[in-house]
């Protein structure tokens, strides 16, 4: 299944990235150190790969924006009570949400030593795969057999939360939100569809292929997180391609009868109350009642990014700081909101404009450059064996930075750094 010659720097890096979901710290701590020597080794410059440029120049102008934000007032023509925000505000913020991106600047560079080679980056697939187990484990045994947590291994070095399932929340395993499992679960989706379509003439690896794709598809589905689901369409399509939707069509239409039954869009009390015993109280209670267009006020994800977009406008060049947006939206709003649900806006109002579309530009002229790249791509006998893990390699990071787009897992360092893994795999793409 898996490759069998590894260096031993790539021993500790693959056994970092195996423990990642189920023990981040010592995950963190292996790929810290692989990265560390991968640095040592490399012999091109970091300054050489013109793609590092975006990245550093985003470096340099958090930096300052964390500088002027900590000595400089606030503008006198902001429409938010300044002295209200400063007491507040913590500006230890400004300097601790540098660490949401300076270390991953540096790992974009260095992950491209462990993700050369298309059997690199297969292995790489294979491992996040398997590195999953306990996430489909306890989020099965969380959902379906009621075992809570937390539970708490080598001196609390180790969490795993199983919170019970409530009307708001669904199955969210070793994560602390279903949102953050979803998200693993969807990202994880494209290669264990690649390892099915590679497996398909080997019994077992067929069976094991098999069981990763109905147990993610069972587990992502009882998230009941929408980014996720979104995540599970995409993978399935971009992989596949229009043959996709022979499977999709079917399942969905399943699927969507008794939840639209279950909120009322089919007139019959009868059929509604039927439904309603087969559809969890989350779709009909929460998820997808009101689902017209009243729903988007009360403070929904549209009056969040027309809030977070006018906080935007009034201090475009330096932003409020990290960390800024629950107090100013606590402020106008009297509701808390730990963020503004889009990563760019989020980067807009911490740091400022050039930050954000410094950011956006780079990734997504990088995602649409290995897609070009791929139709001239030299067809060696490894490169189209391993092609449909680069496809999904590419998926992947599609499915996270879309979902970054509705809601922000990002984070979450375990999200963060599978992100900035797979962005510097697809530079490897257009080398």
């Amino acid at each position: 299944m898996l490759e069998k010659k590894y260096f031993t720097l790539n021993r500790v890096f693959y056994l970092g990235i195996f423990l990642l979901p189920s023990a981040p710290s010592i995950g963190a701590v292996l790929l810290l150190i692989s990265n560390l020597i991968a640095t040592a080794k490399r012999k091109n410059s970091y300054f050489k790969d013109y793609w590092n440029l975006p990245f550093f120049i985003m470096g340099i102008l958090i930096v300052l924006s964390c500088l002027v934000l900590s000595f400089a007032q606030y503008p006198l023509q902001t429409t938010i009570d300044q002295d209200s925000f400063l007491d507040a505000y913590n500006k230890n913020l400004l300097w601790i949400g540098l660490f949401n991106w300076l270390p991953y600047f540096w790992l974009f560079w260095s992950f491209q030593y462990f993700t050369f080679s298309p059997s690199q980056r297969k292995n790489i697939g294979l491992i996040l795969l398997y590195g999953s187990v306990p996430v489909l484990f306890t989020g099965i045994a969380q959902y379906f057999f009621k075992l809570h947590g937390p539970f708490v291994f080598l001196n609390e070095l180790i969490t795993w939360y199983l919170k019970p399932v409530d009307n708001y929340n669904g199955l969210s395993g070793l994560f602390s939100n279903a949102n953050y499992t979803g998200t693993w679960l969807s990202m994880i989706w494209p290669f264990s569809i690649a390892f099915c379509i590679e497996s398909d003439k080997k019994p077992i690896e067929k069976s094991v292929s098999y069981l990763f794709l109905v147990l993610i598809f069972i587990c992502t589905f009882f998230t009941f997180s929408r980014n996720a689901w979104i995540g599970l369409l995409i993978g399935f399509v971009a992989i596949l391609g229009i043959k996709a939707f022979k499977y999709v069509l079917p399942v969905f239409i399943t699927l969507s009868i008794p939840i639209l039954t279950s909120i009322g869009l089919i007139s019959n009390k009868f059929l509604t109350e039927i439904s309603r015993e087969i559809v969890p109280s989350i779709f009909w209670n929460y998820k997808f009642a009101n689902i017209g267009i009243t729903s988007l006020s009360n403070y929904g994800r549209f009056e969040i990014w027309t809030y977070a977009i006018k906080l935007i406008i009034e201090k475009p060049i330096w932003g409020w700081g990290s960390g800024s947006f629950p107090i100013l939206f606590e402020l106008e709003a009297s509701q808390y909101k730990g963020h503004s649900h889009n990563l760019l806006l989020e980067l807009g109002l911490s740091f400022g404009v050039i930050t954000a579309l410094l950011f956006a530009t780079a990734t997504i002229y990088l995602i649409f450059s290995s897609y070009k790249k791929r139709n001239y791509k030299v067809k060696t006998k490894e490169n189209f064996k391993n092609d449909n893990y680069d496809h999904a390699w590419r998926t992947s990071l599609i499915i996270i930075f879309i979902s970054q787009l509705f809601d922000i897992q990002y984070f979450d360092f375990r999200i963060g750094i599978v992100f900035w893994l797979l962005l510097g795999g697809l530079r490897n793409f257009i080398k």
